[in-house]
């Protein structure tokens, strides 16, 4: 191979090296339709504490469905894809409160949910938070009903596709506080030390 063949080759190569990474980032944050929407399986480990009544180890199991609408793209360009939480429902039994379920407040639906890469044009890993308002009902407290006093933010901080992999964590960002529907404005139920975990799609 002679001495230009040799310069064409490498300048190829060069350039090869230099789009990689922006061709890589493509396509990996899907542009899923509005009405598209993805179901995990969920575990959540918590504390309830219910002031005159206790605090109580929780374990609970459901499912999350989540929609998405079109990438958009910041200054920086960094992609971001809007999310928007369609279903939440988890239950178990807690030992001092019996069956225990939290779901989704469809009543007060709640902006803001989101998936962004971390590095402009890689796709993966990403930050995803969802933005929700959650009833919650309990045999430990029977005839009452409970709603969140501000909206639950759930992030992670490292999500490696959409919808997540088994095993990808979410944790509350803000405090996950209910009161009671029928005495709003009182701090009825407290719930903390959440992590929320994929346990795999539905």
């Amino acid at each position: 191979m002679n001495t230009r063949n040799l310069l064409l080759v490498a300048a190829i190569a060069v350039a090869l090296a230099l789009t990689a990474p922006a061709f890589a980032g493509k396509g990996q944050i899907p542009q899923l339709p509005e009405d598209t929407i993805e179901t995990c399986i969920c575990t959540k480990a918590a504390t309830i504490d219910v002031p005159g009544l206790g605090t109580f180890d929780a374990q609970l199991r459901g499912s999350i469905s989540v929609g998405s609408f079109n990438v958009n793209v910041a200054t920086d360009g960094t992609r971001n894809l809007p999310l928007n939480v369609k279903g939440y429902n988890e239950r178990g039994y807690v030992d001092g409160l019996g069956e225990t379920t939290v779901w989704l407040d469809k009543s007060r639906p709640v902006t803001g949910s989101f998936l962004r890469e971390i590095t402009p044009g890689t796709g993966f890993p990403a930050v995803q938070e969802m933005h929700m308002h959650f009833m919650m009902i309990t045999e430990g407290l029977p005839g009452r009903m409970f709603r969140t006093l501000e909206p639950v933010i759930l992030r992670s901080e490292a999500v490696d596709s959409f919808p997540p992999p088994k095993g990808t964590r979410y944790e509350p960002v803000t405090e996950v506080v209910f009161e009671d529907v029928e005495n709003p404005g009182v701090l009825a139920v407290r719930i903390t030390d959440v992590s929320v975990k994929v346990a795999g799609a539905d």
